[in-house]
């Protein structure tokens, strides 16, 4: 799965290279590219991007406690924030 983001990430990088547009990604997903200075990260003003997720898993197998933990604080952070 990483492997295959790590070449997601790096086609889209070549892409922006050559001139074929602009991506937009999650800091976490490229920390070591802005360390290195071979991506740079631009202030866009009223830049807003609103996204949905989508949970799966498979449910023949128990899942792990990390993986309980994980569904768990992603619960809690989808509640509105007077309920919390």
């Amino acid at each position: 799965m990483l492997q295959s983001f790590l070449n997601s990430l790096e086609s889209s990088k070549q892409l922006i290279a050559r001139g074929f547009g602009a991506a937009a990604f999650p800091s976490i997903a490229v920390r070591q590219e802005l360390k290195r200075e071979s991506l740079i990260m631009l202030s866009v003003e009223n830049f807003s991007v609103t996204a949905d997720y989508f949970l799966g898993y498979n449910d023949k197998r128990e899942l792990s406690p990390a993986a309980f933990e994980f569904i768990s604080l992603l619960t809690e952070s989808m509640k509105p924030k007077d309920q919390i």
